[in-house]
């Protein structure tokens, strides 16, 4: 029953005051339109123009002997729930939901901080009432046509009890709910914060999954996406669910990484093909193997520079060099055969390759001879190092002018005999395997 309150209204606010003592229990800013109360004397829902609110009615506080009261009466009397910006034309409550039609022809219902929308409308109608023996709600337009939709009171009576946090009650009421409106309950339970409950009670794929995620369960959320993987081979997945596949792998993979299990992130990014994940775990873990799968993967793939990154992690020069060379880098192919091997069998094949891809055309001059020479003369491995940033720096500097297609092989073959001659000084022959200096500068 509805608390002996008498509300009085004015344009720029509202009075409660009690029945009986004619005392001013709370004076609330708002411009009310209307005011409803539910049944239980507890919720009043104030209508504005363009909003609508939520109070709870604490009738202990109002009747307490020593309530303070001020200007504005017991503040302790009415206690906000929740502010809806949503033009109400007119609603009712049923049990602790309101429900109402808006101003953009929908009805809709509230209940704890939530909106759910039962229908769109195509006029404007005004809500009559709620029969709970039919379990519709009946609404009427301005022509006096009734219409009536189904609201599912199980439904109802479960928000109901678990916005009063009863989830012994909701327990009881749950098997009465119709497996459709499943997924609803569980997007309610989530938004009000009960994700366990929302996730034992969802039957959607995707709604468990999410929740899944969001409970940090690495192991369903796997399971899930390897039954989802396996029923799509079976019946012939569809480029859109290969692709919404590959989305939940990598939102996987990023919680996997977020929590280290890099177990379990290597066959997420395995399963999503994101080969710039796999290059962060192999290079973190130190797998030389994971690394050279990888670059043979993503050579065939022709992703060159995942490709690259993962057999120089992995100290496979002679691979580093095929990769540059294929993308038609054969002069920094040349160069990074030179630091890091020296041996005239895995240089001669990158000064090949690079000539046939057309890009270590550098013009010959006195400056590339003499920097080849110099190399050459030295004893010292740092002498390696010049010589080869000699010639990067001519290239560099060559790359403006045409070269002469009658002197490029000439050239090559006398930088390349200057540049062994100084290799074999320095390392006393062929096959250093320890890069010169930072030779990353040099790549």
């Amino acid at each position: 029953m509805a608390p002996a309150l008498l509300a009085v209204r004015s344009a720029e606010a509202i009075c409660f005051y009690d029945w009986e003592s004619a005392r001013m229990l709370r004076r609330i800013e708002v411009a009310a339109r209307a005011i409803s109360w539910n049944d239980s004397g507890e919720l009043v829902a104030i209508t504005s123009e363009d909003a609508f609110f939520v109070l709870k009615f604490n009738r202990a506080a109002a009747d307490a002997p020593d309530a303070e009261v001020g200007d504005e009466g017991i503040e302790a009397a009415f206690e906000l729930q929740h502010e809806v910006s949503d033009a109400v034309q007119g609603g009712v409550w049923v049990g602790d939901c309101f429900v109402y039609t808006n101003a953009a022809n929908r009805l809709n219902y509230y209940v704890g901080g939530e909106v759910i929308t039962l229908a769109h409308l195509d006029r404007r109608m005004y809500v009559l009432g709620y029969l709970q023996k039919e379990g519709r709600v009946f609404l009427m337009d301005k022509a006096g046509a009734v219409t009536s939709y189904g609201l599912c009171l199980a439904v109802l009576e479960y928000q109901t009890v678990v916005v009063r946090r009863d989830f012994a009650a909701a327990n009881r009421i749950l098997p009465e709910v119709p497996r459709e409106h499943l997924n609803a309950i569980a997007k309610f339970l989530e938004g009000q914060g009960f994700k366990e409950q929302a996730l034992s009670v969802a039957v959607d794929p995707d709604i468990k999954f999410d929740l899944a995620v969001q409970l940090g369960k690495l192991d369903m959320a796997q399971a899930m996406l390897k039954g989802a993987a396996a029923a799509a081979a079976g019946a012939g997945a569809t480029d859109g669910d290969a692709a919404e596949l590959t989305v939940k792998w990598k939102q996987l993979l990023d919680l996997a990484l977020a929590t280290s299990d890099l177990g379990l992130a290597e066959e997420c990014a395995e399963n999503a093909g994101d080969l710039g994940a796999l290059l962060l775990i192999y290079s973190s873990v130190g797998d030389r193997a994971g690394l050279l799968r990888l670059g043979a993967r993503a050579e065939e793939a022709g992703r060159s520079n995942v490709a690259y990154l993962a057999f120089n992690c992995a100290g496979d020069v002679g691979a580093c060099t095929r990769v540059l060379a294929a993308s038609g880098q054969g002069f920094e192919s040349e160069v990074h055969a030179a630091v890091y091997r020296g041996a005239e069998a895995a240089l001669r094949p990158a000064v090949s390759a690079g000539a046939g891809a057309g890009a270590a055309s550098a013009e010959p001059s006195p400056a590339r001879a003499e920097a080849a020479g110099a190399a050459a003369a030295a004893s010292d491995a740092a002498a390696v190092k010049a010589a080869a940033a000699a010639i990067v720096d001519e290239a560099v500097a060559a790359a403006e002018a045409p070269a002469e297609p009658e002197e490029t092989e000439e050239d090559a073959a006398a930088a390349l005999a200057a540049l062994d001659a100084a290799i074999a000084a320095a390392g006393g022959g062929a096959g250093a395997a320890e890069p010169v200096g930072d030779a990353g500068d040099d790549e």
